[in-house]
């Protein structure tokens, strides 16, 4: 995989292993295949600690309307995302793993979207992406997007109401 670089000041974005292989799964990352010819999206889960996001959990978000290389961003999406977090910590309330580790969080947080851009290369936000993600820093104060293009794995975080670009670190299962 490769990962973009962002600016410094701004918190770093960890994907689990767990998490990422779901991703690559669901956006079919590295190979050319018709589902990953149309935008796709997924949410994010997971928890703040200090400086640092963590994604642990990614569900599929079939809120999205999708059309040849766009996908319209609607209420809908979020209804969706606020269910499947509420699933998330309802099953890890009640499972064996709730005394994990999770930087002092209580619960787990919806943290944003990754979505991807089939057909471009280069990992830059569309107009709408860059309004979309401006008004979700707005209902999500830790708002993380991150843009895929699936065929190459090329990933890119944006963070924070200016939507700069942040460090996104791909984990390691040997490194947990």
């Amino acid at each position: 995989y490769t990962v973009i670089e962002g600016e410094r000041s701004i918190p770093k974005i960890y994907i689990e292993p767990e998490a990422y292989d779901e991703m690559k799964r669901i956006f079919h990352m590295g190979r050319r295949h018709p589902q990953s010819m149309y935008e796709q999206q997924v949410g994010l889960v997971g928890f703040k600690t200090g400086d640092i996001l963590v994604v642990r959990y990614v569900f599929e978000d079939y809120g999205a309307y999708r059309y040849k290389d766009n996908a319209i961003f609607n209420r809908r999406i979020m209804e969706v995302a606020k269910f499947e977090t509420e699933v998330i910590n309802k099953n890890f309330a009640d499972s064996d793993d709730a005394d994990c580790y999770m930087g002092g969080a209580k619960k787990y947080s919806f943290l944003g979207f990754a979505h991807s851009h089939p057909v471009q290369e280069e990992l830059c936000y569309s107009v709408g992406d860059d309004l979309i993600h401006r008004r979700m820093v707005k209902k999500c104060r830790n708002y993380v997007g991150i843009l895929i293009y699936p065929e190459k794995e090329l990933l890119g975080a944006y963070y924070g109401p200016d939507v700069v670009q942040t460090d996104l670190v791909i984990v390691e299962a040997d490194d947990i």
